[in-house]
């Protein structure tokens, strides 16, 4: 081949390959996200349990990204102090909320507030009355935890479940592993029903229900500390009960790297704050986007419990 050639060559395979590597860092740049200098505000029952703080890194992640602020409010289990708390938030010129309504009432007064300031609320339930939800299917983690005692528990699986205080969030979660229990041929022995959300009361309900139901071998937890506390009354009587919540937390995964949980399920909160800030600030730019958006939830035992990473980990692979 003559050096002109050559040199012709070689001028065109260095012009594909800087037309690829463009095209390369072109696919990988994230993109422009919608809300700069937004005021987001969360208002969420329990947002200080360790469960929280998922859906809390999700909003601080995407509220740093584009320059917002995040206002924070933990209403507990009163209805009327949600609805003040959100006002508040609206007269201070809170733009995109995020909510876990403790009722269905709060919303149908929040709502023409939300309106009337020219603001936006997203819902963790579906269906909703709001604006959009971002929301994980209430049943998945008890079919997750049913599903993972039946392969696992050897012979005749006796669970019990320690649910929540009488709100359809809690009644949701207990259903999801009562329901597929029973198609599994699973015998539930009881659902109790925890008051608070502390490793405290986890302990001391498991513990009754372990002298209740001496043949116990598997306990589903709705919450993070609920679960915990269960596992400690299972190493406390040296039982062979195989202990499951519904938590995904720092502490339920080292729970489970210990051997005190078999396993947590990880609802990915950090992705529901992040999508649900993303959501608000793209209705509020006037942006097409999907206004009801299915976080997947995760099972994480022995197996697979490397491959976790925390909510504030995950923050860079967002968008």
């Amino acid at each position: 081949m003559r050096p002109k050639v050559v040199m012709t060559a070689l001028a065109v395979l260095v012009v594909a390959l800087a037309t690829v590597a463009g095209a390369n860092a072109a696919s990988t740049k994230k993109e422009t996200l919608p809300g700069k200098g937004v005021k987001f505000g969360i208002s969420f029952p329990g947002l200080n349990s360790p469960g929280a703080v998922g859906v809390l890194e999700g909003m601080k992640c995407y509220s740093s990204r584009v320059g917002g602020t995040l206002r924070t409010a933990d209403p507990g289990q009163d209805i009327n102090k949600q609805i003040s708390q959100v006002t508040d938030m609206l007269n201070a010129g809170v733009k995109a909320i995020y909510i876990t309504p403790f009722s269905p009432s709060v919303m149908k007064t929040l709502v023409p507030k939300v309106k009337a300031k020219k603001a936006v609320i997203i819902e963790s339930n579906s269906p909703t009355v709001a604006m959009g939800s971002v929301h994980f299917f209430l049943g998945q983690p008890g079919k997750l935890a049913a599903q993972y005692f039946k392969k696992s528990v050897k012979g005749q699986v006796h669970a019990v479940v320690i649910g929540g205080p009488p709100i359809p969030f809690a009644k949701a979660l207990e259903n999801g592993f009562t329901n597929t229990a029973k198609s599994l041929g699973i015998d539930v022995l009881e659902v109790a029903h925890a008051q608070a959300f502390n490793t405290s009361t986890g302990r001391t309900i498991a513990g009754d229900l372990l002298t209740k139901y001496p043949n116990v071998n598997a306990v589903f937890a709705i919450e993070s500390s609920l679960g915990t506390g269960a596992g400690l009354a299972v190493k406390a009587r040296n039982s062979d009960a195989q202990v499951i919540n519904q938590g995904g937390t720092p502490a339920d995964i080292s729970a489970v790297k210990s051997g005190t949980l078999a396993g947590t399920v990880d609802t990915n909160l950090a992705e529901h704050g992040f999508a649900a800030a993303k959501m608000g600030a793209s209705l509020l730019a006037k942006k097409k986007t999907s206004t009801t958006v299915a976080i997947p939830t995760t099972l994480y035992s022995k197996s697979n419990v490397s491959k976790w990473r925390s909510p504030k980990a995950r923050c860079s692979a967002l968008g």
